[in-house]
């Protein structure tokens, strides 16, 4: 099974935007279609994130606290004991990087641009979600469109 490792932003978007391509990335997740891989340090900045009034707007507190519940119980939750300078114009998005690189994870999906201009990192390849589903899971794909029409 493909294991992955989803940028904060990716994870935000997909609450926001319930048909976009980040949640089809969280739907094949939840369905078992693929290994979520995360990190206390993440889930605690998607939290906070979820808190921001801007984001409050459109996603309730009850259903944040939902996500936040469904990403403990079940994604795969590792602390990365290396450090790792892979994104010098972004070190913050260097957890995101040492996650990939312990968890085994073949791919970071991420809409920063600071990590998609990395490509890759030690062989994990650093994709947008659609770049990520159309490598992976084109039938998946098909079939949302499908059922968009």
């Amino acid at each position: 099974m493909v294991r992955v490792v989803v940028d904060t932003n990716v994870l935000i978007s997909s609450l926001l935007k319930k048909d976009g391509t980040p949640s089809q990335i969280v739907s094949l997740w939840r369905s078992g279609g693929l290994t979520l891989v995360i990190s206390p340090e993440i889930i605690a900045e998607i939290s906070r994130v979820l808190s921001y009034e801007k984001i409050c707007r459109f996603v309730s507190q009850d259903e944040a606290k939902r996500f936040i519940a469904l990403l403990e119980k079940g994604a795969t939750i590792l602390t990365p004991q290396a450090s790792i300078t892979a994104v010098p114009d972004d070190p913050d998005d260097d957890k995101f990087v040492a996650l990939a690189v312990e968890s085994g994870a073949q791919y970071i999906v991420s809409g920063d641009k600071h990590l998609l201009n990395l490509n890759a990192y030690q062989g994990i390849k650093i994709v947008t979600p659609s770049v990520f589903l159309d490598l992976n899971y084109p039938a998946f794909l098909s079939r949302a469109s499908l059922e968009d029409d």
